[in-house]
């Protein structure tokens, strides 16, 4: 494994206490606060942390929590036309986008393994990326062109 040999007295610790406190954190929320950053990226280092320890099973239950909070959290809606999170601050939207990269990239790591069904849908993704490319670019473009461009991907 490949995890710091300094803290390896102290690792199974630091583990079991974060998953006391996220798994606390899921039973008491009341549904009225948004999904926080922090706890779905909590959630995603937990599942690497059992992915390198090579419990897969409990890292794939893990990973399936943070998944569920990415979709709660309508990360794969940061760059769609209309969404909120482009307005504001710069850094918390590239925080939320990295994250969501971050959770695609285990799912897919995830689900290769295991060969089972993806949770965050391509689907999404070609809509993000479609819109990361041209978000930059449409200033650029002038006339009919960029019309022509976006009624297609519609």
């Amino acid at each position: 494994m490949a995890l710091s040999s300094q803290f390896e007295s102290s690792r199974e610790l630091l583990y079991l206490e974060t998953r006391q406190m996220l798994e606390a954190l899921d039973l008491a929320d009341d549904g009225l606060q948004p999904v926080r950053i922090e706890q779905v990226q909590a959630w995603l280092l937990v599942s690497f942390y059992e992915l390198a320890r090579a419990s897969y099973r409990r890292a794939s239950i893990s990973a399936g929590r943070a998944f569920r909070l990415v979709q709660l959290a309508h990360l794969h809606e940061i760059d769609s036309p209309g969404g909120s999170f482009g307005e504001g601050d710069a850094v918390a939207t590239e925080e939320r986008r990295r994250t969501f990269w971050v959770a695609y990239c285990l799912d897919r790591l995830i689900c290769m393994r295991s060969r089972g069904p993806l949770t965050l849908t391509e689907e999404v993704v070609s809509r993000l990326s479609f819109f990361l490319l041209f978000r930059h670019t449409a200033s650029s473009i002038r006339g009919p062109m960029i019309l022509i461009i976006l009624s297609a991907h519609r």
